[in-house]
């Protein structure tokens, strides 16, 4: 079962001006519309904003994202550590200790927490060294079997598996067994961190939004209710504090309603060339690894490819409309000539031809010409091709930025 757990939050007291400033949102919709009003209220099924005096309910099946715009980020400052959920949820700490099963910890925000153990994935110390956090997320993603204590000595990180125990009554430290049985105390003033041998509960709630808060913390949402001072939430690992609407930015509901191409994995990939080497397609990258730079600006996402590269992706008729910005990349260097984009729906066995368009190094650099959008209602495979618009295949690409998929 999900662990039961509730997050016992502190509020920052905020004049009733600050506060009201703080509840102006910003409503974005999967048709593009943006709705401003105040929050008046959140349920798992739908968003109220005040407008004008009137109240204005949105399903949250066309929300993709809640934005407060009044509450500026914070700076992140001084040492803290990083706490981990088994759902994912992040939190930035000034200070933590373990006393028998339950954690306790405080935020950077202030709030004060309770949390039992087991709700908890890992603990990063000194979260602030890009250098370790680095290090902590590739440890995190190598397999293992049992729990880890990780110590910094003599400046190298070193990790030893075994497994993790209750703490002490006064949180100095926490049992430790080997593999060989050996048995030991471990204090938590000598750790770099932990990481628990442990998984989010397959029968957990889903995941209905990720929200952010000022300092940068993530909390994975699986229910949500308005407050007086801001919002009440439960994560899918069970645990449930509230948070000052002082401290929202953003309530994320994209999650499976958009998805970027250079995020998916295709279903098929073709790849040749006219020559012995064939240069692969990239992902938010250029084919000379750069920033993708097309119309005289650059973009962080989007695909790269060469003559000759197909890529087929299972949709699954799951999406309604694809979006995307299509050029030739002027930083890639390459001999002139046309570059052919093709846009396949296969719908049924049939296949349709949804877009195509010759790009060229001369084409004007008014975006506009590279615009996409596309209606793939009902489309259960989608097919992007990339062909050379005459015999030869040299320096023929094409950089396919915010490439997307939208329900």
């Amino acid at each position: 079962m999900p662990v039961r757990a509730t997050f016992l939050a502190l509020l920052s007291l905020v004049g009733a001006a600050g506060w009201c400033a703080a509840n102006n949102a910003e409503l974005h919709t999967l048709k593009g519309n943006i709705l401003k009003g105040e929050l008046e209220n959140i349920t798992d099924k739908e968003i109220v904003l005040r407008q004008n005096g009137k109240s204005s309910a949105t399903p949250l099946a066309e929300v993709l994202k809640l934005d407060f715009p009044a509450v500026a980020p914070v700076k992140l400052e001084g040492t803290y550590s990083d706490i981990e959920l088994t759902d994912g949820s992040r939190l930035h700490c000034k200070e933590w200790t373990i006393k028998a099963k339950q954690v306790e910890l405080t935020t950077l925000a202030g709030q004060q927490i309770k949390l039992p153990l087991e709700a908890v994935s890992n603990i990063l110390n000194d979260a602030q060294e890009e250098k370790y956090r680095k290090d902590w997320a590739e440890r995190l993603a190598r397999k293992r079997r049992r729990d880890m204590a990780v110590l910094i000595r003599d400046g190298t990180i070193n990790a030893v598996e075994g497994t993790f125990g209750d703490a002490d009554a006064e949180g100095k430290g926490i049992a430790f067994q080997l593999p060989d049985g050996k048995k030991g105390t471990l204090l938590f003033s000598k750790l770099h961190g932990l990481i628990f041998q442990r998984e989010l509960d397959p029968q957990a709630p889903p995941l209905l939004c990720k929200l952010y808060d000022s300092y940068q913390d993530i909390i994975m949402v699986s229910a949500v209710t308005r407050t007086p001072g801001g919002l009440s939430v439960t994560t899918p690992a069970g645990a449930r504090f509230e948070i000052g609407q002082e401290l929202l930015t953003r309530l994320d509901y994209t999650l499976d309603k958009v998805a970027y191409l250079s995020r998916l994995e295709p279903s098929k990939v073709v790849q040749i060339s006219n020559f012995d080497f064939v240069d692969t397609y990239r992902r938010d990258r250029n084919l000379d690894n750069g920033t993708l730079r097309i119309y005289g600006e650059s973009y962080r996402i989007g695909l790269a490819l060469h003559a000759h590269t197909e890529l087929e992706y299972d949709l699954k008729g799951d999406y309604r409309e694809f979006h995307a910005l299509a050029g030739i990349d002027q930083t890639v260097g390459g001999e002139g000539g046309p570059v052919v984009l093709v846009i396949e729906g296969i719908i049924d066995s049939e296949t349709k031809e949804l877009y195509k368009k010759t790009f060229t190094r001369e084409d004007p650099k008014d975006k506009k010409e590279g615009v996409i959008n596309l209606n793939i209602k009902d489309v259960q495979k989608l097919r992007i091709i990339v062909r050379t618009g005459d015999l030869f295949d040299n320096g023929k690409h094409l950089d396919l930025v915010n490439a997307k998929v939208q329900k």
